[in-house]
């Protein structure tokens, strides 16, 4: 009886976590037909950066299908360009290492890895070489991990390391707690051009703090954000002095267990190179954080003076269909698992511009509020508890009867 207890009281405490969720009103279309709802930062936000966890629901509770878009303004147009893997080798239970070739010797500051889906997460570290004899360190000890990804076998990694042109790249894997991983192919993603900043989403409400650190000859920009923010691209702007070029790197808090202990450290997302004769603009940055670090490498030089910083994200909607006289609602569950739709399978008939309409009224909402809202009574929370305190009842008489009758 007191373990049925405690898993009432579990579920319970399960269920009033994910309870709280967010919602919105879409607004009202003239005619019926195929629409664009666009998502803006606050919905990027409380969806994790995960579309999927957004649900469209009519008055009626029933959920419309949708397909998700991120307007990245590149079209089909952006290409990834394939390194060749030229070794992989290992010892087992110890390491395994990937040497990737850079034959043009182009200047890199990352490379994306397709790796085959898995669980394990990993310890690595990052070298150059231009002879394969002698290995120079880049990367020391980073932490990788999120290799699984709903419905796919490979998962895309983005690793950064300060800007070279090594012939060699290798990356080694720390094995002795799992299995090695898969690493199939390897390379950059190449784009034609930039979106333009008009076609871009600013995000707003950036808390900004700039420090020198004279000792280290560094300057120190600390960004934060009510909340998580996808960030897709950075603009600095700044009165100099006169001619500069500065390495600065994004660096992130982040947590590992190590020996059933939990260790916080710094991990690098990007490095990048402030360019006095250039606009200073970053794309392609995939960046979803709450609040992270930007480091600027002085060196002798003076500080960058009024360092002004602008981010943005890419357009993203959700295409569905909608009818004239209806009410709907969008609702988000990060808790949610990916939905499968059918118009996913038509998403290149919407090639052409669709018409765009807007979320209003979004908010965190309470289960007070969702119980306000006209829910079936078989949807409720009220009718799931009654199944559960009906079947502890159950499971508790029986388990009860049987304990008698053993005693017997």
């Amino acid at each position: 009886m007191k373990r049925s207890l405690n898993v009432i009281v579990f579920l319970f405490c399960i269920q009033a976590f994910n309870a709280q969720e967010y919602s919105g009103t879409v607004a009202t279309v003239n005619e019926d037909g195929i629409y664009a709802v666009v998502l803006s930062p606050e919905i990027r936000s409380a969806s994790l950066s995960d579309m999927h966890t957004i649900r469209i629901l009519d008055g009626e509770q029933n959920e419309i299908p949708y397909w998700p878009y991120t307007d990245t303004g590149q079209g089909g147009d952006s290409r990834f360009i394939t390194f060749p893997i030229i070794s992989k080798t290992g010892v087992d239970g110890e390491r395994s290492s990937v040497i990737v070739e850079n034959r043009e010797e182009r200047m890199l500051d990352r490379m994306t890895l397709k790796i085959a889906t898995t669980k394990v997460s990993k310890v690595y570290s990052i070298s150059g070489s231009d002879d394969r004899e002698r290995w120079f360190g880049l990367v020391n000890r980073d932490y990788l991990d999120r290799l699984s990804e709903p419905g796919k076998t490979t998962t895309e990694k983005t690793f950064s390391f300060p800007l070279n042109n090594y012939r060699y790249l290798r990356w080694d894997f720390d094995d002795e707690k799992n299995l090695p991983v898969n690493v199939r192919e390897a390379g950059v993603y190449e784009a034609p051009g930039k979106v333009k900043i008009t076609d871009l989403i600013e995000i707003r409400g950036a808390h900004v703090e700039t420090l020198t650190d004279k000792d280290n000859k560094k300057t120190i920009i600390h960004i934060s954000f009510a909340q998580p923010q996808q960030i897709d691209a950075i603009k600095f702007d700044t009165e100099g002095p006169g001619l500069f070029l500065r390495k600065a790197h994004f660096r992130v808090k982040r947590n590992r267990n190590i020996k059933k202990r939990t260790e916080t450290y710094i991990a690098t997302l990007r490095t990048i190179e402030l360019d006095s004769q250039k606009e200073n603009r970053f794309d392609g940055l995939h960046i979803f954080e709450k609040e992270f670090t930007i480091e600027i490498e002085n060196g002798d030089n003076l500080p960058l003076k009024n360092i002004s910083i602008s981010f943005y994200q890419h357009p993203a909607y959700l295409v569905a269909e909608f009818q004239t006289g209806k009410k709907y609602r969008i609702t988000v569950d990060p808790s949610l698992p990916s939905p499968n739709y059918d118009i996913g399978h038509f998403k290149s008939l919407f090639r052409d511009e669709l018409p765009q309409i807007e979320v209003n009224h979004f908010k965190k909402i309470t289960p007070e509020e969702t119980a306000e809202t006209d829910i079936p009574f078989w949807k409720t929370q009220a009718f799931l508890w009654f199944c559960i305190l009906t079947a502890a009842v159950f499971i508790s008489y029986f388990s009860w009867k049987l304990l008698n009758d053993m005693k017997k």
